[in-house]
Parts: C-alpha cells; sequence; structure tokens
C-alpha cells in the first residue's frame, strides 16, 4: 500500500500534534518527562482517531439493516429481478432496493416494495415513517410515485 504526499503529511501532522500536546501538558508538571510525555501523547492521539473512524464507519452504513439484522456489504448480493431490474438480496434470501441513497424497499415476492428504512438529517438509517410510507409507492420502473396512496 503506498501513500501520497497528502497523506505523509496527515500522518505527520497527527502524530507530531499527539507529541506536542503530550510533551507540552507533562512538561508543565514534571519537565524531566516531557520525552515520555510526547510518547503518550502521540499513543493517544492515535487511539482518538482510531476510536473515530471506527464510529464514523459504523454509523455511516451503506445498507439499511435487513431484517435478519445483517447491514454489512459482505451480506447483499445483486440479484436480477424481471420487474426491478437489479435488487439487492441479503444472505437470508430476502430482496431488497435502494432508491436516491436514502430509501430502502423491501421487494416482497409478488406486489409492489414497501419501504422499509430511510435516512436522517445525518445519513442515518431510521424506520421509515407512515407518512413516508405512504407518499413513497414505486411502479416497476423503479420511479417513485407521489401520486398513488396505499390502502
Amino acid at each position: 500500500m503506498t501513500m501520497n504526499i497528502i497523506e505523509l503529511f496527515y500522518f505527520l501532522f497527527l502524530f507530531g500534534g499527539g507529541a506536542l500536546a503530550g510533551s507540552s501538558v507533562t512538561s508543565l508538571f514534571a519537565p524531566k518527562y516531557s520525552v515520555e510525555g510526547g510518547m503518550v501523547g502521540v499513543l493517544l492521539s492515535f487511539g482518538v482517531f482510531f476510536i473515530i473512524g471506527r464510529l464514523a464507519k459504523r454509523l455511516n452504513r451503506k445498507h439499511a439493516p435487513c431484517r435478519c439484522g445483517k447491514d454489512e456489504r459482505r451480506d447483499f448480493k445483486f440479484a436480477h429481478d424481471p420487474n426491478w431490474k437489479f435488487v439487492r438480496r441479503c444472505s437470508c434470501g430476502l430482496s431488497c432496493l435502494m432508491r436516491k441513497g436514502w430509501l430502502w424497499y423491501e421487494v416482497p415476492t409478488e406486489g409492489n416494495p414497501i419501504l422499509y428504512m430511510q435516512r436522517d438529517f445525518w445519513g442515518r438509517w431510521i424506520p421509515a415513517s407512515d407518512k413516508n410510507k405512504l407518499n413513497r409507492m414505486l411502479r416497476p420502473t423503479g420511479d417513485i410515485c407521489s401520486d398513488q396512496r396505499t390502502g
């Protein structure tokens, strides 16, 4: 794996900033341990950015969770459906359809897709509200039509 110049500067800034902050804080209280404080600062900065990265990855899922609870990319495969062209099929067998990147539909074997999940303002997947379920019916071409209502 190669690193470009921007990634190199980011890496150096991350660890340099951690070392400087750790050394500065340590020199205020125990000046003879400022080198060790710099090393602790580097480790803390790495740990903080690692945790932030893991949380960001967890909160920003590409796929909404299936009813069986799976939400990883490897759990969904593309499958061909005669009415909906391409659908994503979970490893449990449920077919799903994503439209506009923020609407997640379940595709039953017969009938129209049912809106299951939607993204909120922050990009997290939340259960679809009843109002949106009524206003977001799909035609077999995959277009969203807001003039049809379900019963």
